[in-house]
């Protein structure tokens, strides 16, 4: 790949797996970034969800990279942010049957696809808060459909040197 593909590329999942495995990219070196990309992400999508566990995770993750908050306060607020993800996961009753009918509303979904997208968007900001503290270079494909190409090549501009 070149500069000229990754900048009109418009599958995100293909751009990611170009970096890991372009040599002359350091992903560890760039685990910050990719980091904020992640998080920059959720953000796009944080509206749809109402429990402040799932913000204050991603204001963590962000806090971590700029070493203001360590990886022990990231693991304690993920205690929070597993326990929000677990009650949309597990909620058999349809309890926050509000939160996945707002969902429903603004994304033209019925209200069971509304919940698998609800939890699915909160796994994704509970990997990405724990991202930050653990990472492991891989690529989260069960979450592409959260992932923005223009944001990542806002945040790793041109990453391919000729």
């Amino acid at each position: 790949m070149n500069n000229e593909q990754w900048n009109n590329l418009e599958d995100v999942i293909e751009m990611l797996e170009a970096l890991f495995d372009y040599h002359k990219f350091d992903v560890l070196k760039h685990a910050n970034e990719l980091q904020l990309f992640y998080v920059e992400c959720c953000k796009e999508y944080i509206y749809l969800l109402p429990q402040m566990e799932f913000k204050i995770a991603l204001d963590y993750a962000m806090k971590y990279l700029s070493k203001e908050v360590s990886s022990s306060e990231i693991s304690e607020q993920n205690w929070y942010t597993e326990a929000a993800v677990f009650g949309m996961d597990y909620d058999d009753e349809m309890e926050q049957r509000s939160i996945y009918e707002n969902i429903a509303e603004k994304l033209n979904l019925s209200v069971d696809d509304s919940k698998k997208y609800a939890v699915t968007l909160g796994y994704f900001i509970d990997w990405t808060s724990l991202y930050a503290t653990s990472w492991n270079g891989k690529i989260p494909y069960q979450y592409s459909e959260f992932l923005n190409e223009e944001i990542l090549r806002k945040i790793i501009k041109e990453p391919f040197k000729e």
